[in-house]
């Protein structure tokens, strides 16, 4: 249990990284 929460955080955590990262790309071509 204890390991799909942590693999679930993390997860959420790469993809909200990702996302700042792109919107960052979009800002300066």
């Amino acid at each position: 249990m204890k390991k799909i929460l942590l693999f679930l955080f993390s997860m959420a955590l790469i993809t909200s990284f990702t996302l700042k990262e792109g919107n960052a790309v979009w800002m300066y071509p």
